[in-house]
């Protein structure tokens, strides 16, 4: 009954019939059978009150038992996702028999209704869409729960925000966020009746994601610059870099030393020389400081020894890395220029530079 099922009594072990003492779980096992038979709402304090006594029990002691009695009826109860008038009748009446705190109860209720509540918002707004039958239906829902509007309204709040956040870290996968999807976004907000808020740096974040945006989709900045540059020429973008050539170097590797052999008397070993090999690789050598200009025309790298210039015409492209790029030339030495900064809004401004080069 009422979520109840009847069970035995704990035989005393051989401490307590040493003590002559009935084990104290039979007060709550008594209380369980109490609910399982018998009406709620004709049961009465002096009831529990002598389960209590007959075990020597305070009911400070009990307290945490008899709340865990009323979490079980709470429970069945709302399983049909529905607190009746008379069911609520009950809860109370058991409330008050057990001298519950209506700070004790309010938590259980708490505990127990808002996590239904809050599954029922996730399957409701994780389409992005929240229509007048779906609304209306959560209404009734918070109503026949008995949850409290401003905690229901909370936790709507806090479930359609965090779709609306984990539909923006989708879109943030590739750093950038288009104008498609800040339109989306601020679709889901307005269906879901939320507002988008963000943090000073996760607006600043925002931000940067729109800039690279721009830089992809071929929307360079015109930056101005203290260098001579063609009438038509526009610079994009700048950086304090160092300069270094790249050559091939070849390492001569050869040994000496001993080795063995089988002679005329048996194993012998014999002091002597491998031939020279070489080994080739890659050598940087610093040519210079100063600052790396991009433009429309050219990669352009003003430094203290002198200027360099490299024609994106004739360039076969570039590599970026942590500190700084590689440009690949159709002739000549690779060059690489070491900076720091910004270097995704540089790789993505060479790009377009490059890409623009070829129409």
């Amino acid at each position: 009954m009422n979520g109840f099922e009847i069970i035995d009594l704990k035989k005393a072990s051989f401490m307590d019939k040493v003590l002559r003492r009935q084990p104290r779980e039979n007060a709550f096992v008594e209380i369980n059978n109490l609910l399982a038979c018998v009406p709620i709402l004709k049961l009465d304090e002096e009831s529990i009150e002598n389960c209590l006594d007959k075990y020597k029990i305070t009911h400070e002691k009990a307290r945490s038992r008899l709340l865990d009695f009323y979490s079980v009826l709470l429970r069945y109860f709302v399983i049909d996702y529905d607190i009746s008038k008379e069911e609520y009748t009950k809860l109370n009446h058991l409330q008050k028999i057990f001298s519950l705190e209506s700070k004790e109860v309010n938590s259980v209720h708490r505990a127990i209704t808002e996590p239904i509540y809050k599954r029922h918002v996730m399957n409701v707004v994780y389409d992005g869409i929240l229509s007048s039958k779906e609304k209306k239906q959560l209404e009734e829902l918070t109503v026949r729960l008995r949850i409290p509007k401003s905690s229901a309204k909370k936790i709507y709040t806090a479930e359609a925000s965090k779709y609306l956040h984990s539909v923006l870290r989708a879109s943030l996968e590739d750093k950038m966020l288009s104008d498609g999807e800040e339109k989306e976004l601020n679709t889901i907000a307005k269906n879901l009746q939320v507002e988008l808020k963000f943090t000073e740096t996760a607006e600043q974040n925002l931000i940067r994601c729109r800039y690279l945006w721009n830089l992809y989709t071929g929307k360079l900045p015109k930056v101005s610059v203290n260098i001579f540059l063609d009438k038509d020429e526009q610079c994009s973008g700048y950086v304090n870099a160092k300069h270094y050539e790249i050559s091939n170097v070849y390492h001569p590797v050869k040994y000496s030393g001993y080795h063995d052999s089988r002679g005329r008397y048996g194993r012998e070993f014999q002091s002597g020389r491998i031939p020279t090999n070489q080994i080739a690789g890659k050598s940087m050598h610093l040519k210079d400081k100063g600052t790396l200009y991009f433009t429309n025309k050219r990669v352009l790298f003003n430094g203290t020894n002198g200027t360099k210039q490299f024609f994106l015409i004739n360039l076969i492209g570039g590599s970026f890395y942590k500190n700084g790029m590689l440009l690949e030339q159709e002739t000549g030495r690779d060059q690489f220029f070491e900076f720091r900064g910004d270097i995704e809004a540089l790789r993505l401004i060479f790009n377009t530079l490059m890409t623009n080069s070829r129409k």
